[in-house]
């Protein structure tokens, strides 16, 4: 039987008492002929997140549309957001996180209307603005000026898609998403969930200049939080799981692009024994065979 829900929109919130308000409004703005939902999920929130988001469901004339799900006890944004996909029951999934916001009222019946005619496309996105709360600034730092395509070669090295603005199909690859994120440490769920989308459907996807989102930077974030070094660290587990899901089939490109962060890493004084554990675990062997060498020259010689 197909699904009555057109979309599900999916947010996870934790700590965003402040900022949750804005991003419910955002969903229940939209404008669309078609039925949409926003599934909730607080992983046990030790501020006024759940009296926020009850209220907002009590009061407001959409508030029907919201499914609320609190966890009893802190899970993690992991196994948070693992949870809150399996609630999407939608044709496609929408997500935006509880410190994010809309600012287009008709994204959702845009994207729709997009995925509906371009079947050769698993997921559509759009650009942002960034909000940096402690200046409280808004600046648009997008580099893309026009429409991008993205297929799983491109979306194994880097992740240009902003998670904010983002809304797929919701196919049976999910199932597969969920059991490897269930299964290891991935450390960005939503990166890795568009390369699989991408590798697993064949499909491809779009990325439109427009704006549709702001995307909060704050000390509490879980990437803007991060400082260079840590995401770099993080970068290279991820890239590892992107390599071990292809098949052993790495490009050049994705070589150099491994190369490049280890190399960041020496020269930021990261702990060399830490790093080279790491290399010989994951990255010296077919068919990377990266050159441990050079790297002890560069420590020996200088950069």
């Amino acid at each position: 039987m197909e699904n009555k829900v057109m979309v599900s929109v999916d947010m996870i919130t934790y700590l965003h008492e402040a900022y949750i308000t804005q991003a419910i409004e955002g969903v229940l703005m939209q404008e669309t002929n078609f039925e949409y939902e926003l599934i909730i999920v607080d992983d046990c929130s030790p501020d006024n997140t759940e009296e926020v988001v009850r209220n907002i469901i009590a009061t407001h004339p959409k508030g029907h549309i919201i499914k609320y799900f609190r966890h009893d006890t802190n899970i993690g944004m992991q196994p948070n957001g693992i949870f809150a996909l399996q609630q999407c029951e939608g044709k496609y999934v929408a997500i935006c996180e509880g410190d994010d916001y809309w600012t287009d009222p008709y994204k959702l019946q845009k994207q729709v209307d997009f995925l509906e005619n371009n079947e050769e496309y698993v997921i559509h996105s759009g650009n942002i603005f960034h909000l940096f709360e402690e200046a409280r600034e808004i600046i648009n730092l997008n580099t893309i000026l026009k429409d991008e395509e993205y297929d799983s070669v491109a979306l194994m090295l880097r992740n240009p898609v902003r998670t904010c603005t983002v809304i797929f199909r919701n196919i049976s690859s999910i199932s597969n998403f969920i059991r490897n994120c269930l299964n290891k440490q991935i450390s960005f769920g939503d990166w890795y969930l568009w390369y699989m989308l991408t590798k697993l459907s064949g499909l491809k996807a779009y990325r439109a200049a427009e704006i549709y989102a702001v995307y909060r930077v704050h000390k509490k974030g879980i990437y803007s939080g991060s400082d260079k070094v840590k995401i770099i660290w993080q970068t290279l587990k991820q890239l590892k799981y992107h390599a071990a899901f292809s098949g052993g089939v790495l490009s050049q490109e994705y070589k150099i692009r491994i190369d490049n962060l280890f190399l960041t890493l020496f020269k930021h004084n990261y702990p060399k024994p830490l790093i080279f554990i790491f290399m010989i675990k994951h990255f010296y062997h077919s068919p990377f065979r990266f050159p441990i060498r050079k790297y002890l020259s560069f420590i020996k010689h200088g950069f």
